[in-house]
């Protein structure tokens, strides 16, 4: 309402009305609505009692509930974690067994295949036109069953009775593709086809998955005695048969197509295949029998995933939304009770961070089998791959755990954080424990403090302190631990000190002149008589809408020049009866952005602030309205007759507004 500035004091749906004070009432004021999550406040309940000073307080005491949950939750869950270790102890996080460096593998090979022959570790690998098939003990010691020349790479793996086949790829000519092993000498036995890319053991029947060069795909067949293979299903052209597994001593096997993986149950009685899923984004991934499922896990689309199969449904077990690209799903295996990948651990019902092996803090390795009671990986580097296992012996250098995000329950809300308190061991020579904090989801990560042994001697507690003035609506922390390899620090809990902010609304308390012929600041008389001007009041509260509220500061102007989302600065129709500084809106369509203002005057508006209370920020055309009004609602009326006779009566209407 243009007229609020010239007639009168405020306007409430574009109807004016005039403020006058009563002798127990000031005429105006103007304060921050209570808030009751202000009162409360937020975090950890069993932390309330010290927050007598207006602190809340998020302590997090146990790691013990598995990670990938993006929102904190008060279930000793987090989000991610590298080289540590939640489960050992409850209540404690420390970091993982380190890696001991076995053999180095020269000569441009890399990892192939892999398999347990009684006491021996099998061990093939991909090189074109010279692949080698190792055997390697439990001394760490290893030698070359097979040069095999002419073939290029070991693919697959599996024992049948007393032998483990094995699966190769030949560069040209006639050799053996499917070899064996009975545990002293590997002896080649079929050369049908130029590939052998899966073989699988299961009861008396022995499957392999070959290329059909007159098909241009692969096939898959069996036999019982390794010779006189039938054929059972043709993958078509262009598409292999990557991996066959059994179940319950039933077959399955994967077909695929590009990215496309189809996943096929073999019927031994009818020679049928029968189709189960379909993944259409399904690259470098594995199939595990763990405990009574099959765990098929890989990558989809960028992001690690692992499905469960019992025979009869398919579950999709774990979603990686943290996006750690230095996961590996292709090698699961099953060690110490759990299933493992390279990132993670899965114990049938809940998923924790996995083995991550790096030697000398540099070369990381992929965890593949257990051999021997030991978790054995691989990494390469160069012109040559190493051969590692996990030492009891050792610690790992380094690793860190990252939290779930907290604040989700009150996003919008602002909350200004002081103080990191971190409980630790007794700290030793080379170990430090440092926090970091993120304000984007855990995309980056500034420090905030250390505590270690080099500068702080041997302390268990520490309380680190945020930037001052520190303000956000949601945080991750990350905890790096370092130790010297032959010991691990651990963290126990940590302890945030903050105090919730928010964006509260504001209340006016406003003593209206209800009365007979009110003067208006232009010294004009009121048309309205006090009866009308409180039947405006009521009307407006009794209506239960939101409307326009125009403050005794109220403007209202026009944009001279198209406004884009990310200016800071606007030209308009006249800065005059603008504040110097303060808030402005623009309402277009319905949405409002809320804007601040540093200075207003020859008819510019500079220093502006986009996007305040979470608003949008969007391109305005010339000729939009540019105001600081409020939308409010009227949640209060009283209304007070101080004199009443025939010819005039007086009164004041106490009335509450509310931001909303």
């Amino acid at each position: 309402m243009t007229e609020v500035r010239s007639k009168y004091h405020i306007s409430l749906n574009n109807i004016g009305f005039n403020l006058r004070g009563a002798p127990s009432r000031p005429q105006y004021i103007k304060e921050r609505a209570p808030s009751l999550v202000n009162q409360l406040g937020l975090g950890d309940l069993n932390y309330n009692s010290l927050n007598g000073s207006g602190w809340s307080f998020w302590t997090q005491t146990d790691w013990s509930g598995g990670f990938q949950k993006i929102k904190f939750k008060d279930d000793a869950s987090f989000k991610d974690g590298q080289a540590i270790d939640p489960l050992k102890k409850y209540g404690e996080v420390t970091l993982q067994k380190g890696w001991t460096s076995g053999v180095k593998i020269t000569g441009g090979h890399s990892f192939g295949s892999k398999a347990v022959h009684n006491l021996d570790l099998i061990l093939g690998t991909v090189k074109s036109g010279g692949a080698k098939i190792f055997k390697y003990t439990s001394a760490n010691a290893i030698s070359t069953l097979s040069a095999m020349v002419g073939i290029s790479a070991v693919n697959s793996m599996s024992r049948f009775k007393n032998d483990t086949l094995i699966g190769l790829t030949r560069t040209s000519g006639s050799l053996k593709t499917l070899v064996r092993y009975n545990g002293t000498a590997i002896s080649g036995f079929r050369s049908a086809n130029p590939i052998v890319r899966a073989v699988k053991g299961i009861g008396i029947r022995a499957y392999i998955s070959e290329y059909v060069a007159a098909l241009s795909g692969d096939t898959l067949s069996y036999a019982t005695n390794l010779s006189g293979f039938i054929s059972g299903y043709q993958a078509g052209k262009g598409r292999k048969i990557k991996i066959i597994e059994d179940l319950q001593g039933v077959p399955f096997f994967f077909v695929v197509d590009g990215y496309r993986v189809e996943f096929f149950q073999f019927d031994e009685t009818t020679g049928v295949a029968i189709p189960i899923y379909v993944w259409e984004n399904l690259t470098n991934f594995g199939v595990k029998k763990y405990l009574s499922d099959l765990i098929i896990t890989g990558t989809s689309n960028g992001k690690s995933i692992a499905y469960s199969f019992d025979g009869n449904k398919l579950d999709q077990i774990f979603d990686d939304q943290i996006q750690d690209t230095s996961y590996d799903f292709s090698k699961p295996f099953e060690f110490a009770g759990n299933l493992h990948v390279k990132g993670a651990s899965y114990d049938g019902d809940f998923w924790s961070p996995g083995i991550y092996g790096k030697f000398n803090d540099v070369y990381n390795y992929t965890p593949f089998e257990n051999f021997s009671n030991k978790v054995y990986g691989y990494f390469t580097s160069g012109t040559h791959m190493r051969i590692g296992y996990q030492d009891n012996t050792k610690y790992a250098i380094s690793g860190h755990i990252i939290s779930s995000e907290f604040g989700s329950n009150v996003g919008a809300v602002d909350k200004l954080v002081n103080a990191v308190d971190i409980n630790t061991s007794l700290l030793s020579v080379g170990e430090s424990v440092e926090l970091f904090k993120s304000i984007d989801g855990g995309a980056s990560f500034t420090s905030i403090g250390k505590s270690s042994f080099a500068q702080d001697g041997s302390i268990n507690k520490k309380t680190l302190y945020f930037p001052s003035g520190f303000v956000t609506k949601l945080w991750n922390y990350k905890v790096q631990l370092v130790g010297n390899g032959t010991t691990t620090p651990s963290i126990s809990d940590v302890t945030f000190q903050y105090r919730v902010i928010p964006d509260l609304r504001r209340r006016w308390s406003l003593s209206v002149d209800a009365g007979d012929k009110v003067i208006l600041l232009n010294k004009q008389e009121e048309d309205r008589d006090g009866k009308a001007l409180v039947q405006d009041l009521w009307r407006e509260m009794e209506a239960k809408k939101i409307v326009p509220y125009e403050d005794v500061d109220a403007f209202e102007v026009t944009l001279t020049r198209n406004m884009a989302a990310t200016a800071t600065s606007a030209t308009v129709s006249d800065t005059r009866l603008m504040p110097p500084r303060g808030r402005m809106r623009i309402k277009l369509s319905g949405t409002v952005e809320e804007m601040e203002y540093t200075s207003a005057d020859g008819g510019r508006i500079r220093g502006i602030t986009r996007s305040k209370k979470n608003t949008l920020a969007r391109n305005y055309l010339s000729g939009t309205k540019v105001d600081n009004f409020y939308n409010a609602i009227i949640t209060d009326i009283k209304e007070q007759i101080n004199n009443t006779d025939q010819m005039k009566t007086e009164s004041i209407a106490q009335i509450t507004i509310l931001e909303v």
